[in-house]
């Protein structure tokens, strides 16, 4: 991200880009706002990183060309009929 600094994890890194970097913020003002953003940076890395890395990739790429397997059909119909949009409401 900043020559041979190699970070891995999006609220890391967005901290490290806002300290670094800190115009233009990528974090909002206000204690209320930025705990409201990092709130929604979470949700983003645990409920839907789990339903769309490890329920629809990981089915949809890895079991098939990787694992050599059918992927759950019907597990990645219960994520894009159900799940994903819940969790996009």
């Amino acid at each position: 991200i900043d020559g041979e600094l190699v970070l891995n994890d999006s609220t890391v890194i967005a901290e490290y880009v806002d300290e670094r970097w800190p115009e233009p913020p990528l974090m909002p003002h206000g204690a209320a706002d930025r705990a409201k953003a990092r709130w929604m940076e979470e949700y983003a890395d645990s409920r839907l990183g789990d339903l769309i890395i490890w329920r629809l990739f990981y089915q949809k790429t890895i079991v098939p060309y990787v694992w050599k397997r059918e992927p759950d059909h019907a597990l990645i119909a219960q994520v894009t009929t159900r799940d994903l949009p819940e969790a996009l409401d």
